[in-house]
């Protein structure tokens, strides 16, 4: 029997620690609802979260909703992440950023694929 796909969400910010590095990451979702609902889509696109700015021009400031104010990803740097990594623990979930943040976080990857 099949299990259901571990349940995340656009834009939901989440923590995980990969199989080989001894540290935790952060990440912001960012495939859309329609794919994340597939249940055989395993791997879904990501964007690190970073506590400083690099200074790239593809990084764009959110808020972290309840942890800590100001974060940053850069759409030049979109990973594949695991679904079952991000779901192994409910505390994993750390909140959702704002719909002014996605929208600034889509525009830059729409300037990335320069759609």
């Amino acid at each position: 029997m099949t299990q259901p796909p571990v349940s995340v969400e656009y834009g939901g910010i989440y923590v995980y620690s990969p199989k080989g590095i001894n540290r935790e990451r952060a990440v912001l979702v960012v495939a859309a609802p329609g794919i994340l609902a597939h249940p055989n889509r395993r791997w879904i696109p990501a964007l690190e979260v970073k506590s400083h700015d690099d200074g790239d021009l593809l990084t764009v400031a959110i808020t972290v909703p309840n942890h800590g104010g100001r974060r940053y990803v850069n759409a030049g740097n979109i990973q594949r992440v695991l679904r079952d990594w991000l779901g192994a623990d409910p505390e994993a979930h750390l909140g959702t950023v704002s719909a002014n943040d996605m929208e600034a976080v889509r525009d830059m990857l729409a300037a990335v694929f320069d759609l």
